[in-house]
């Protein structure tokens, strides 16, 4: 199969991915997830051997540069030396490679020029259909929707409590777990609509047909109520603008154009603030988007600034949010906010390192969009470029304000439009040509290497998957009442999966379920000390450890488990409520 064919078929299947992703997103279901990174790190697999089998005595490859290769390593070793949970620091460094592997395949893959195109085209009308089930849900008033969320088994309680919150505000948000998650996936793809659009002027029927899924693109967007969504896209335009047609000698032109904008955008805020039932500048609305992410970022500094040098270590802004906490924020697993969420979590270094990569890919993709536009005779070559530029921006800019980098399906998409803009334009890739001499015995032990690699990979993840198999299948049978077989599957889920304290507090409860004796005490007294080495930072382990101490005849333990509860969340009535209770007890 000749080259180019294959590197066809290897595109197809990274469109495949993504679109995977946004219909069922990875930060719901867990099974797209290990399914999208699998499949991503088989194709990465592919691509290498073929490059070794085609080249003779050589490798030859587009590589990230040395900044690229130094974050990634840098954020993984940040991530899970020290991490105060390591489980969560895994799965997010799987997650960040998936992306690293991601943008190396589209660096090296030969594509034809309308390859780009077409998945464009695609992700139109991929669009249409998910925007389509958000009105459904709106228009049945979220009734069937949230029948079926409750039936579901694969989610967990919380997914399914978060999910429902959603679903009681009236905001749609169609395949995604948030409303604001659907406003930045529709933000991002307006601007490609747009170039759509652009290129079929000429072609009455052609343009309908894109007119199409923009107006159901904007309709949904407003239907968010996602202050974010449309901020980002409007600084995503105005910032193309600046970067690519800005001239001193039409500054007067140029801010007339902006204030248009602008105006749209206070119009769009203020039909926002009607929808959600406040004004976005009264700060002091306890549901004010802004408001809650000033605090949630107060957190997220306080929490780097704690730990700059290494960070608490990736996926873990939620684990320690307790701790750090302020008045009138809202318990959150994000900083909504991917540089302050990486500042806590990597701390200086993991944002040095970021900004190093973005900001010249960034002025790469400026740069051959500002050539394409005004060198380029061809109008869809023009245009392609300026917008993806666009909807990178958006990308970018919801970023600051939203989750999209710690989210699969955003994550993904953002990433695969930043490989794309990097390249169009310029032939052969992002970065030069490097090439090794391989002899034919160090081509079959590079092989081997990937070969492992990924058998190892593969293994990890599919611990992982299983894993959750087997705790959602204990968590079944449980509600059936059947307490023995599921406590049997939740310790066949901690065989697989060792380090997830939440599959050793969930088997606790099931051993617990019933009229416990002292002997079953002891048992989940020791599920819940196993789940603390893992995860010390989590205050309601402390809390129901503390209980059990008490159960078991021992209230100074129990005392001073309730303290360190009380400790990790100083804002919690519950805990110091309870270690004021244990306290008095101790007196007495």
């Amino acid at each position: 199969m000749k080259a180019e064919r294959t590197d066809s078929i290897i595109f197809s299947f990274l469109c495949l991915a993504i679109c995977l992703n946004l219909i069922l997103p990875g930060e719901i279901y867990i099974t797209t997830r290990y399914i999208a990174n699998l499949l991503i790190f088989l194709l990465f697999f592919i691509k290498v051997s073929q490059l070794l089998q085609n080249d003779k005595n050589k490798l030859s490859l587009y590589l990230p540069k040395n900044r690229l290769v130094g974050a990634f390593l840098l954020v993984g070793v940040v991530s899970t030396w020290g991490s105060t949970y390591y489980h969560h620091s895994r799965g997010y460094v799987w997650l960040f490679l998936t992306y690293f592997l991601l943008y190396f395949l589209l660096q090296n893959l030969r594509l034809g020029e309308g390859e780009a195109a077409l998945f464009i085209r695609v992700l139109l009308f991929l669009t249409v259909a998910i925007v389509l089930y958000g009105f459904y849900q709106y228009l049945f008033n979220f009734e069937i929707i949230q029948k079926t969320v409750e039936k579901l088994d694969y989610l967990s309680p919380e997914q399914k409590q978060m999910i429902l919150r959603r679903i009681f505000s009236g905001r749609i948000f169609s395949t995604f777990a948030l409303p604001t998650t659907l406003a930045g996936y529709v933000g991002m793809v307006i601007p490609l609509n747009i170039y759509c659009l652009a290129i079929s002027l000429k072609r009455a029927g052609a343009f309908i047909l894109y007119l199409i899924p923009l107006i159901f693109s904007l309709v949904a967007l407003m239907m968010t109520a996602s202050f974010g969504g449309l901020v980002s896209l409007v600084g995503g335009v105005i910032l193309t603008y600046l970067v690519v047609f800005y001239k001193r000698d039409k500054l007067r032109s140029f801010l007339l154009r902006v204030l248009i904008v602008l105006i749209i955008l206070a119009v769009g805020l203020w039909a926002i603030g009607r929808f959600r039932g406040f004004n976005l500048w009264d700060l002091s609305a306890g549901e004010n988007p802004i408001r809650l992410r000033l605090l949630n970022w107060q957190v997220g500094y306080d929490m780097g600034k704690d730990h700059w040098l290494k960070g608490v270590g990736l996926g873990n802004y939620g684990t320690l949010f307790p701790l750090y906490k302020v008045p009138g924020s809202q318990d959150t697993q994000f900083a909504h906010n991917s540089l302050v969420q990486l500042f806590s979590e990597a701390g200086l270094p993991g944002v040095v390192v970021l900004l190093l990569v973005i900001i010249p890919l960034l002025w790469r993709m400026v740069s051959n969009a500002r050539r394409s536009y005004h060198q380029e005779s061809q109008w869809e070559r023009r245009l392609l470029p300026l917008g993806l530029l666009t909807s990178v921006f958006v990308f970018l800019l919801h970023n600051l304000i939203e989750i999209n980098l710690y989210f699969p399906s955003l994550g993904l998409l953002g990433i695969f439009l930043l490989a794309l803009g990097a390249r169009c334009g310029v032939s052969g890739g992002d970065d030069k040509m490097r090439s090794w001499s391989l002899s034919e015995r160090g081509k079959k032990l590079l092989l081997w290497l990937l070969v492992g690699v990924f058998i190892f990979y593969a293994g990890w993840m599919t611990r992982d998957y299983i894993g959750q198999i087997y705790i959602d299948a204990a968590q079944r049978v449980a509600q059936e009442g059947d307490y023995e077989l599921a406590l049997k599957r939740a310790s066949a889920a901690i065989r697989f999966d060792p380090t997830n304290s939440e599959y050793y507090h969930i088997q606790a409860g099931f051993i617990m379920s019933g009229t416990p004796q002292l002997p079953q005490v002891d048992e989940a007294i020791a599920a819940y000390q196993k789940a603390i080495t893992l995860d010390p930072f989590t205050p309601h382990l402390h809390y129901e450890l503390s209980k059990l101490y008490v159960m078991r005849g021992m209230p100074l333990r129990g005392f001073l488990e309730a303290k360190e509860a009380e400790r990790l969340y100083p804002l919690s009535s519950t805990y110091r409520q309870f270690a004021r209770e244990m306290e008095e007890n101790l007196k007495r």
